[in-house]
């Protein structure tokens, strides 16, 4: 009987970990020896994340980004004959710029991983590049084929920095202006200044591809949503969904329109934020918008956003109605509020609203009305701050006040929930300090306080047509 026999690949990947926040990847090679350098290193970036607090979905995509390209870089080695551990192969690596076929007859190592310099990261770009086209998944974009293997050497070049300055491999490995590194990069001298404010990326990753868009503001699968575009949106949810669930669905397109919320914390919003109580006291207070603290936001900050009070009374009358509000989907589910979570956001189950099934719903909801590929709900967020800053700039000028940018960033992170002055910077295109309660912010509160006497008007009409529809058409009278 004959078997089959199993071929160990060049490199093994095993996850270990008791659940998705504490799972770790270990590297093993064609003899399964750990390959202790790739361990060590994944171990401490991740160990570096989860001190700055973890965010499940956030930790799922930096450990898979970490993990896949570190794999990628030691099959790319495993092919190149470069050994991980015995350092008596190190040897001089302007083999490896010979044809492949030169390499065959070595059957051991023929250099060390090391010995690493420009020309073999600039041959690895090259190689995963090749890679991720070859790859059946591949959407077949060169841009997007380039930024990808961009950020595989982006963490290459991560790799031997740590190499270099925690790990204590070597002294001299990487450096910018010393010729007795191999590698070219500013990283090392970065992490001694503990700062890479305006540095390139071409300073600190020099064989990156260049022209790839990556920074820019039209970055492929980003949009930016219009005023048509939300009009053509509200359109498309009262015809084609029942008037409650209509309503939930144009009520946080308003809410991302207005306010710019991410998906998750406009969904995670409760009853209780918008109660009788918390209303009236912040009113009495003399508040100028309505500021409420989502329970849910990114790497679980708690900032309060300013919800002009339009909305705020908008979003109470519908919490409480019976008719085409969150009362009413409760009550045609019969549910109960004990498995709402308190959310104001429900299913038509009559349960809270998954953040999955919205960003699925307004993903279709922009798709049906020909948005561009890749719009959905954050694109509401996008374009708001991009509004904001075009109406808070003309009220700046109006007032004869500076439009420093120094003044402008504290402003745009209290908008927006950022937590650095430079992540605001990919949303919008006007920088300026917000003026408070300005002509500009008037006409915007009248205007959303129009809205919603629209909204109200349209709703009534759906409800009239949901009537109709059960009724039936009328029978005819028969003579007699």
């Amino acid at each position: 009987m004959s078997t089959r026999r199993f071929r160990v690949p060049a490199v093994t990947l095993i996850w270990v970990g008791n659940s998705e926040l504490e799972r770790v990847p270990v590297f093993r090679d064609q003899k399964l020896a750990l390959i202790e350098p790739l361990v060590d290193f994944c171990d401490f970036k991740l160990a570096s994340y989860r001190r700055n607090g973890i965010n499940r979905k956030g930790y799922a995509s930096y450990v898979e980004s970490l993990t896949y390209s570190m794999l990628s870089y030691a099959e790319y080695l495993a092919e190149k004959k470069i050994d991980w551990k015995n350092e008596q192969s190190r040897f001089n690596l302007d083999i490896l710029l010979k044809p492949v076929r030169t390499l065959e007859q070595f059957d051991k190592p023929v250099a060390h991983w090391l010995d690493a310099n420009d020309t073999l990261l600039q041959n690895y770009g090259e190689w995963a590049l090749q890679r991720i086209r070859d790859n059946p998944r591949s959407r077949h974009s060169m841009r997007k084929a380039m930024a990808t293997a961009n950020r595989k050497l982006e963490w290459v070049y991560e790799f031997y920095c740590w190499a270099q300055m925690d790990a204590k491999y070597a002294s001299n490995l990487m450096s910018w202006d010393d010729d007795k590194c191999n590698i070219r990069s500013s990283l090392p001298s970065l992490r001694v200044a503990q700062t890479d404010a305006n540095v390139k990326a071409s300073a600190k990753y020099p064989v990156r591809f260049e022209h790839t868009g990556e920074r820019s503001r039209t970055k492929e699968g980003q949009h930016w949503a219009t005023p048509d575009e939300i009009r053509q949106l509200a359109h498309h949810f009262r015809e084609n969904f029942d008037s409650v669930l209509a309503e939930r669905n144009v009520l946080l397109l308003h809410l991302g329109e207005h306010v710019g919320w991410r998906c998750e914390s406009a969904n995670s919003l409760t009853v209780d934020l918008f109660s009788d109580e918390a209303i009236e006291s912040q009113f009495k207070a003399g508040k100028d918008h309505f500021l409420v603290i989502p329970p849910k936001q990114k790497n679980y900050h708690q900032f309060s956003f300013p919800v002009p009070w339009e909305l705020a009374y908008r979003i109470q009358a519908y919490i409480k109605d019976s008719n085409t509000g969150r009362a009413a989907i409760l009550n045609a589910a019969k549910g109960s509020e004990k498995n709402t979570g308190g959310r104001i956001f429900l299913s038509r189950r009559g349960t809270s609203l998954t953040d999955r099934s919205l960003s699925q719903l307004f993903g279709k909801a922009f798709r049906a009305i020909g948005a561009p590929k890749g719009a959905g709900y954050h694109a509401l967020r996008r374009g708001m701050l991009d509004d904001f800053a075009d109406r808070a700039l003309e009220a700046r000028h109006l007032a004869g006040a500076s439009v420093a940018k120094d003044d402008v960033l504290q402003d745009i992170m209290d908008v927006s929930g950022h937590v650095s002055g430079n992540s605001y910077q990919a949303y919008v295109r006007s920088s300026r300090r917000r003026k408070k309660l300005s002509i500009v912010e008037k006409q915007q509160a009248e205007i959303c306080a129009r809205e919603a006497e629209k909204e109200q008007s349209l709703m009534e009409a759906a409800v009239l047509r949901d009537v109709i529809r059960r009724r039936g058409p009328v029978p005819k009278k028969v003579a007699s």
